[in-house]
């Protein structure tokens, strides 16, 4: 089984509100169809809560019920590690990099790690 690692920012959030969260939920379905074949690691920033509230961003509630869902479904693991070593080792422990942009794409980049950056705007 194939191991995925499934980032995603606060910014798209934030810029993009309910897009943003629609694409969330097409991605995290897409992986639930296919837990037999991949194991998704989802690891959100770990301060997207914090943002979206601090923000008072309208889809604070649906990012969170999300997580909620995920974390009940127990189809995949949410990685909720904030030391940048500790992501790392989880990271390099993946066959593959999904997901949005940052520092990671690039330290799977430097590992050989395949990486696919998530587009909000395309189904």
């Amino acid at each position: 089984m194939k191991r995925i690692f499934f980032y995603t920012d606060v910014l798209p959030f934030l810029e993009d509100g309910e897009d943003a969260i629609e694409k969330l939920r097409r991605d995290l379905e897409t992986f639930r169809q296919a837990k037999d074949k991949v194991e998704v690691i989802w690891h959100p920033y770990h301060r997207t809560e914090e943002f979206l509230r601090l923000n008072k961003s309208e889809v604070t509630t649906d990012y969170l019920n999300l997580v909620e869902l995920f974390i009940k479904e127990k189809w995949g693991i949410l990685d909720n590690t904030s030391e940048e070593v500790e992501i790392k080792k989880v990271l390099f422990s993946c066959d593959a990099f999904f997901g949005d942009v940052g520092n990671l794409v690039y330290e799977a980049k430097e590992t050989n790690i395949p990486v696919m950056i998530r587009n909000i705007h395309l189904f």
